[in-house]
C-alpha cells in the first residue's frame, strides 16, 4: 500500500541519520513486509542498531530474535542477554519470556525460583499470560510455595484481561477441590466464562454439566449439545467424537446416523491431523 511504502521511506530516511526510533520502524516494517521487500535479515540488523542505542522494544525484539533464529543464527546466549536488558527496564513481555527461559533451562540454568520471580515481575507489569502463569505457580507451588488466594487473584486477572485458560483453570480448581473448598456453582461460573470466550475445551466441559445431575446445573440435553457443538466446530476431538455419539442416539437432537457419521469422520481426521503433528 502507498501508505506503507511512504512510511518506509520516512523511516528510511531517518534511519540512515541515526535515529534509533526509525531504526526500529524500519526493522518492522522489513520484519513484516510493510512498504518494503520482507527481509529477516535486514529486520535484525536495523533493530540490533536500534537496540545498540538503548531503545527497550528492539532489545526486546532482538531477544527474541536470537532466540528463534530470524534474521540471525539462532542462539539462547545473545537471546537472555537482550532479553535482560529489556526485563531489566521494565518491559513486561522480555520479563515473561525471559521467566519462560528459565523454566524451561534453555540459556541458562534451569530455575523455577528465578523463572516465577521474573512471571511475577510481568504479571505485576499487567502481562496476561504472566499472570495466567503465576497463578499455575501459586497453585501448583512450582518456584514458590503453593497459595490458593494469590492463584485465584492471579487467575481472575489473567483471565479479566483476556485468558480464558485462567477463567478455566479456576473452574477446575472449584470443579475438584483443588487447594479450595469444592464447589459446582463457582465451577461452572468460572468454566462457563472461559466457554463464552472460545475456549474449546471449556466449551466441552459446559457440555458435560448440563449432561449430568451432579452439577448445579439442571440435566438440559438441548443445551448439553449446544456447547458440545461449538468445541466440535472448533475441530476439538472430544467434541467431534461425542458428537457422533449423541446424533446415533438421538440424545437432545433428532437421531441422524448420516450425521453421527460425518462426526465421526471428522474426529478421525482431527485425531490423525494430531498424531501427524506429533510424530514431525
Amino acid at each position: 500500500q502507498k501508505s506503507d511504502r511512504e512510511a518506509a521511506q520516512w523511516f528510511e530516511n531517518s534511519a540512515a541519520q541515526g535515529y534509533e526510533i526509525a531504526e526500529y520502524n524500519l526493522a518492522v516494517a522489513y520484519g513484516n513486509g510493510l512498504g518494503v521487500e520482507k527481509s529477516t535479515k535486514k529486520a535484525f540488523d536495523l533493530m540490533l542498531r536500534a537496540a545498540e542505542k538503548g531503545n527497550v522494544d528492539a532489545q526486546y525484539e532482538v531477544g527474541r530474535l536470537y532466540q528463534f533464529g530470524l534474521g540471525v543464527k539462532q542462539s539462547y546466549t545473545p537471546a537472555i542477554t537482550w532479553l535482560t536488558a529489556a526485563a531489566n527496564k521494565g518491559h513486561a513481555s522480555a520479563q515473561y519470556h525471559l521467566g519462560r527461559l528459565y523454566n524451561e533451562g534453555k540459556g541458562v540454568a534451569k530455575s523455577p525460583e528465578k523463572a516465577f520471580a521474573w512471571f511475577r515481575k510481568s504479571a505485576d507489569n499487567n502481562n496476561a499470560d504472566a499472570q495466567y502463569q503465576v497463578g499455575l505457580n501459586y497453585e501448583h507451588g512450582i518456584g514458590v510455595n503453593v497459595d490458593s488466594r494469590k492463584a485465584i487473584e492471579f487467575f481472575t486477572k489473567a483471565g479479566n484481561n483476556g485468558v480464558p485458560a485462567a477463567f478455566f483453570e479456576l473452574g477446575l480448581m472449584y470443579d475438584r477441590g483443588l487447594i479450595v473448598p469444592q464447589s459446582y456453582p463457582k465451577a461452572v461460573e468460572y468454566v462457563r466464562k472461559a466457554a463464552q470466550m472460545g475456549m474449546a475445551a471449556a466449551q466441552y466441559r459446559m457440555g458435560l454439566y448440563y449432561q449430568y445431575d451432579q452439577y448445579s446445573l439442571k440435566k438440559d440435553y438441548k443445551k448439553s449439545f449446544e456447547w458440545y457443538q461449538k468445541s466440535a466446530l472448533q475441530n476439538f476431538l472430544p467434541g467431534q467424537k461425542i458428537l457422533g455419539y449423541i446424533y446415533a442416539e438421538g440424545r437432545g437432537v433428532e437421531k441422524s446416523m448420516t450425521k453421527s457419521k460425518e462426526w465421526f469422520d471428522k474426529a478421525a481426521k482431527t485425531e490423525a491431523r494430531q498424531k501427524a503433528l506429533q510424530n514431525k
